[in-house]
């Protein structure tokens, strides 16, 4: 998966995800304003045919580029939750 940085200031990153559709910038967002220091987060995909989202994130202190490393490993850890639970689910069939 490829990731474009196109700013990072002070207490403010934007990056982009060529080949993304919605689902991946909406969980990152979600679980970042799910955060106390982000102070705001949301993505745009300017156009839906030819557009790559871009994710902002910006935080009241500390890097925000920190934060959405943060954020990527719980949704890795969320998914090896599910994977986990939908494993045992099938056993049980």
């Amino acid at each position: 998966m490829e990731v474009k940085i196109i700013k990072r200031e002070g207490n403010l990153v934007e990056f982009e995800l060529p080949g993304e559709d919605h689902s991946l910038p909406n969980l990152i967002v979600k679980l970042a304003l799910k955060r106390p220091e982000v102070d705001y987060a949301a993505y745009n995909i300017p156009h839906p045919l030819v557009g790559s989202p871009r994710i902002v994130v910006r935080v009241r202190e500390g890097d925000p580029l920190e934060v959405v490393k943060s954020v990527v490993e719980e949704i890795i850890s969320l998914s090896s939750t599910l994977r986990e639970r939908i494993e045992e689910a099938l056993k049980g069939e």
